[in-house]
């Protein structure tokens, strides 16, 4: 059976950083080795001769089409993905689609189209999003998940917010969770720990939040629930924040300088995915109280290194982490204050918490979600 792929929102810089990125080349990168003899074909801007190597996505069993448009050019990807590529996919007589993210096309590019949904924020969050940005995105959201015959939802939590809030019947939805690249594992090595602190200026004990700096990942109640905890507590290490500025972020950057603790906190850019593992492996507390996870990879990697996790109580965090991480309201600030001095203070808790996230964290693996994903693509296929 020919299977394709859409892979355009790679050729976005931004978008290989960030969770969505992680998904797509990690999913593409373990599909062959699951594809039961199917052939499968990546759909690419122009880009993708350059990144399908870099991205050491080149001679693994996968065929790659790509376009002439060089869709790092955003104006470009619309025209692209609704009519460029619906007829290149039905040319190469594709007989299922697999859009990865969110937005099909409305020219179905196969017979049987399948999209995967990582979560519904542009819906429950509009504010957080650019006002055009987020009403396009629901929009045609809706439009792709009510014409798919099959939805990938990446956790129960949003499987549930598309049956609640988008009318899918659940019957046409299949859950099939992130993975877990093996790199993430406990760093030992005192040299590779001190390697990665000294590239990014951090001293020896540190928490650390991972991910996007804007509104919906809740870095500003994060800020201020480390100046309650270092005012009530006599928490002393340093708050670490690792990622790219998204949306809104501004407020999130002069914050600190607002309370008082701009010497206490540190803002670190994007950090290497390489690094993370020696971050993490030697981290006071990962830090994570975020208003909405469709999955929240950042939590499940920092598990599998043995970091003691702060989390959210809401949407996908309860179902991934479970017992392995503190679970608090992300909008009380005096709860995750108070969740930052057990995890560092209580050294009982800190070794349960590390025992049960390592053993959490080997529940997920990207070949079994591949393995899933094509289970998926055979089932469509035959309804």
């Amino acid at each position: 059976m020919r299977i394709g792929i859409g892979a355009s929102l790679l050729s976005y810089p931004r978008a290989q950083k960030g969770g969505l990125g992680s998904y797509m080349r990690n999913l593409l990168a373990a599909l062959p080795e699951a594809a039961n003899g199917h052939q499968l074909t990546v759909y690419w801007g122009r880009e993708g001769h350059e990144l399908a190597p870099r991205l050491g996505l080149a001679g693994r069993g996968l065929r790659h089409h790509y376009s002439r448009l060089p869709l790092r050019r955003r104006p470009l990807r619309l025209p692209y993905e609704q009519l460029a590529l619906p007829l290149a996919a039905r040319e190469d007589r594709v007989r299922v689609f697999h859009f990865l993210d969110h937005v099909s096309s409305l020219i179905p590019p196969a017979p049987r189209v399948v999209v995967t949904i990582h979560d519904i924020m542009t819906l429950l969050f509009p504010e957080t999003f650019g006002k055009y940005r987020a009403a396009y995105k629901t929009l045609m959201t809706r439009v792709s998940v009510l014409a798919a015959a099959r939805v990938i939802a990446i956790s129960e939590a949003t499987k549930r917010d598309l049956v609640e809030k988008m009318g899918v019947r659940p019957e046409k939805i299949r859950v099939v969770h992130y993975g877990l690249n093996p790199s993430f594992k406990p760093v030992c090595d005192p040299a590779a720990k001190a390697a990665a602190r000294e590239k990014y200026g951090l001293p020896e004990r540190f928490l650390i939040y991972v991910g996007t700096l804007e509104p919906r990942k809740n870095t500003e109640r994060i800020i201020e629930s480390y100046a309650i905890a270092r005012q009530r507590y006599g928490i002393t290490a340093p708050l670490v924040l690792a990622g790219q500025k998204g949306w809104l972020y501004e407020r999130t950057l002069v914050l600190p300088t607002e309370l008082g603790i701009e010497g206490q906190v540190r803002f670190t850019g994007y950090v290497d995915p390489a690094d993370l593992p020696a971050l993490y492996s030697q981290c006071e507390a990962f830090v994570f109280p975020t208003l909405y996870e469709g999955f929240g990879l950042p939590p499940l990697e920092a598990m599998a290194c043995g970091a003691p996790v702060v989390a959210s109580n809401v949407s996908a965090m309860p179902e991934v982490i479970q017992e392995a991480g503190l679970l608090v309201n992300p909008y009380d600030c005096d709860a995750i204050a108070a969740a930052i001095h057990r995890v560092t203070t209580d050294q009982p808790l800190r070794a349960r918490l590390a025992e049960a996230g390592l053993r959490r964290a080997r529940a997920f693996s990207w070949q079994r979600a591949a393995r899933e994903t094509v289970a998926v693509y055979e089932e469509t296929a035959g309804c």
